[in-house]
């Protein structure tokens, strides 16, 4: 499993830098990388594991850097439902990914389905670490972006304010 987490890794760098370089071929590389990652951590633990689920995740995040955005959503769903089945709903992990399931939404021009995801992952946060937390600040923020997009700036202002106290109260 180490070197799965190593192959994990340099999927990651080689995604972070084809962001940086605007170079697609890096995602590609970074995707050949995650699925070796995949395949091992499949076999030591099984399907239905935090380390499975996080390589589906990322597989799902450089399709959307690819601009494949359905491939995307489809892998995000997957690790979304493994990540639900090894922690239950309220998790981080599960906040992590439904929040990247809404920005895999936003990018297909489905602002409501971001919101739902959004919502739900800011719901988590909340329970998590309470609702003043430093923690939920960037769901906050989320959620007022896409409130924005659809044109609700009365409840984007609402998330930014919330996401701004936040911040202010914990010296985020």
């Amino acid at each position: 499993p180490l070197t799965a987490r190593v192959y994990n890794n340099m999927g990651l760098i080689y995604g972070d830098y084809g962001k940086h370089e605007k170079k697609p071929e890096c995602f590609e590389e970074a995707l050949k990388y995650i699925r070796k990652a995949k395949r091992i951590w499949k076999k030591a633990y099984g399907e239905i594991s935090d380390a499975t689920a996080i390589a589906y995740n990322n597989i799902g995040k450089n399709y959307g850097n690819l601009g494949e955005h359905e491939k995307a959503l489809r892998y995000e769903k997957k690790a979304l439902k493994i990540i639900r089945m090894v922690y239950g709903e309220y998790h981080t992990r599960v906040a992590q990914f439904c929040n990247n399931i809404g920005k895999t939404y936003r990018e297909l021009k489905a602002p409501q389905k971001a919101l739902e995801y959004q919502l739900r992952a800011l719901e988590i946060m909340k329970n998590v670490y309470g609702e003043e937390s430093s923690a939920a600040v960037e769901y906050y923020n989320n959620v007022a972006n896409t409130y924005e997009a659809i044109g609700n700036t009365e409840k984007a202002r609402m998330y930014f304010e919330k996401a701004q106290r936040c911040s202010i109260e914990s010296n985020y």
